[in-house]
């Protein structure tokens, strides 16, 4: 769940588990938040995106609502909650 805001323009993190590397890297370039994710082979993840509508969010260069693989889970506060398969997925919103 990235923290956007104040003078921090990118994070990231990995951890090593026994299905293999989770990973989450986020930065922000003119207004734009870039979100890496790698989800280990035979799990899955929930991921919270920071904005306010699907309509900004894309994965790949296709729009979220054309990928069949992620599921549009529901809305938390400021945050756009999907859930995703095993694999690596590159999403980019605009920051509100």
């Amino acid at each position: 769940m990235p923290h956007v805001g104040g003078n921090l323009t990118y994070a990231n993190a990995d951890l090593k588990t026994y299905y293999g590397t989770v990973s989450s890297h986020w930065k922000i370039d003119n207004g734009i938040l870039q979100l890496d994710i790698e989800i280990p082979v035979n799990t899955k993840a929930t991921i919270y995106i920071p904005t306010n509508t699907t309509e900004s969010i894309t994965e790949g260069s296709i729009s979220l609502s054309s990928v069949k693989d992620i599921r549009f889970v529901g809305k938390e506060g400021n945050y756009i909650v999907v859930e995703v398969g095993s694999g690596k997925y590159h999403f980019s919103s605009a920051v509100d």
